[in-house]
Order: C-alpha cells, then sequence, then structure tokens
C-alpha cells in the first residue's frame, strides 16, 4: 500500500513540475496580451508619444495608466458627476 502511495506522490511531482512551467507561461502571456491591449487604449486616447516606442517597459505602461486614470478622476470630480 506504501509503494502505491509513494507512486501516486511522486507521479503528482512529476506532473506539477512538467505543468508548472506551461502554467506560468500562459499566465505571462495573459499580462501581455492585456498590457498591450492598455497600451493601444492608451495610446487612442493620450497619443502620449512615448507609447510608440517598442521598448516601453511594462512598467512604464501601468504608470502611463494610473497617470491617466488620477486626471480622468480629478476631471470628473470637477464636473460633479458621481460614479453611480
Amino acid at each position: 500500500m506504501k509503494d502505491l502511495s509513494s507512486d501516486l506522490k511522486n507521479k503528482a511531482k512529476i506532473s506539477h513540475r512538467i505543468l508548472k512551467p506551461v502554467v506560468e507561461k500562459k499566465r505571462r502571456d495573459r499580462i501581455n496580451q492585456s498590457l498591450g491591449e492598455l497600451r493601444s487604449l492608451l495610446l487612442n486616447v493620450t497619443s502620449d508619444p512615448r507609447l510608440h516606442n517598442p521598448k516601453l517597459e511594462k512598467a512604464e505602461i501601468l504608470d502611463l495608466a494610473v497617470e491617466y486614470l488620477k486626471k480622468w478622476f480629478e476631471k470628473f470630480k470637477q464636473s460633479g458627476r458621481t460614479m453611480a
């Protein structure tokens, strides 16, 4: 019985080692896809020339998104509208 249990655990470990890189790659691909979409959206609404740089870092895209949202919310608050 112990052999069967340890055999199942070993198979699970091997399976995990094989699947982990695949799952991680899918996660990274999803993040990169979303960052690409965010970049396109920002380019459409801001025309910021930095977004044309193909070597723009992911952190910079996020910084620009945060900057844009802060400005947008400030304008929204000044207009006197509510979010509901």
